[in-house]
């Protein structure tokens, strides 16, 4: 006995291969959908909405004036970074608060239109052209340990702003290079390389308020040489 299938390709899936069955004799769950391998990662929209999920959680504890999101302070336009891990790559988001409210960016890159989140307890899923992204919050207090002599943890020494960061990842430092600037109390702090190293991880763009003993960096130290 035959069976023929009929298949109607849709215009948006022009050109991608049909899915196909994970394992011999398999199950329709089994399938794997044909994904172009240039479809895009979207991260900026699983930011958007854990930032709306935290809102929504601080404010069940009743009502507060630090709730208000309208962009007023004194030192001219509020900005935060947001670190997050997205299919377990970390990564920083950027929030700019303004009078429309938050404007959320990942890479430079707004959330797109034509995207889907699911929410889950333990992160937000975006699914955009077949491709699934997994967003979560990332713990910083999971980060490795740097504090210690022998450590590359790099954290802010106060609260402040990030006025420049001066290396990028996969730089290679050496012990007391500098390596970003932070303003606090109307003066400039310079952060230096605690190792000689290379950057593995960067936590904060430049403009955004960063809190005492935020991560800024890390530096993982150069292999030993026999």
């Amino acid at each position: 006995m035959s069976v023929t299938l009929r298949v109607k390709r849709l215009p948006h899936g022009e050109g991608l291969p049909l899915p196909s069955y994970q394992s011999t004799h398999a199950a329709g769950l089994d399938l794997v959908a044909g994904v172009p391998e240039a479809a895009p990662v979207e991260l900026a929209p699983g930011a958007r909405a854990l930032i709306e999920r935290e809102r929504t959680r601080l404010m069940s504890d009743g009502a507060s004036p630090w709730d208000a999101a309208d962009a007023f302070q004194f030192s001219g336009e509020r900005r935060l970074a947001l670190p997050l891990v997205a299919d377990g790559e970390a990564v920083v988001a950027e929030i700019a608060y303004g009078p429309q409210g938050a404007a959320v960016t990942v890479g430079g890159e707004p959330p797109v239109a034509d995207a889907v989140t699911l929410d889950t307890p333990e992160a937000v899923y975006v699914l955009r052209r077949g491709r699934q992204t997994r967003v979560a919050l990332r713990d910083l207090a999971l980060d490795r340990a740097g504090d210690t002599a022998a450590g590359g943890l790099v954290r802010a020494p106060m609260h402040g702003k990030v006025l420049a960061v001066l290396v990028t990842k996969g730089d290679t430092v050496v012990r007391g290079q500098r390596v970003a600037i932070i303003e606090a109390m109307k003066m400039e702090h310079t952060l230096t390389a605690p190792i000689d190293g290379t950057v593995s991880e960067i936590a904060v763009v430049p403009d955004v308020q960063v809190a005492e003993g935020a991560t800024i960096l890390l530096v993982d130290p150069l292999p030993a040489t026999p």
